[in-house]
């Protein structure tokens, strides 16, 4: 490795051992989950429309946020046509199941400019 290399790698280091959850933005019902992770196994089967929800989630991650909730519909629409007398659980919205997954997981989104007033149009 270069010094220039050993420099950066230290920098990181020090980077590392400074980190702190004080001061950092983060709303306090997500600094407690970070600090008290669920200690229980989910249990999804209790829940068929979170679970449904997050596999739709996972398999349209890739796709719009439009794809997402028109397969929502769909799929809802079908389970109506199919099971007309049954009463229905509708799925989760995509905020909603965003917010469930964070929840669960106790990773959220955290939106930080990493270049204030560099915006560039094309």
């Amino acid at each position: 490795a270069t010094l220039k290399e050993l420099k950066i790698l230290q920098a990181f280091i020090a980077g590392l051992q400074a980190a702190t959850l004080n001061n950092n933005g983060l709303d306090a019902d997500v600094l407690e989950r970070l600090q008290n992770p669920l200690t229980i196994p989910l249990d999804l089967d209790e829940s068929p429309e979170l679970r449904t929800s997050i596999k739709l989630f996972f398999d349209t991650t890739n796709a719009s946020e439009d794809v997402y909730e028109h397969v929502c519909q769909t799929t809802e629409r079908h389970m109506d046509h199919t099971h007309p007398n049954e009463p229905q659980e509708l799925l989760l919205s995509l905020y909603q199941v965003k917010q469930s997954i964070a929840e669960i997981t106790g990773i959220h989104s955290f939106m930080h400019g990493m270049c204030p007033d560099t915006c560039i149009a094309y």
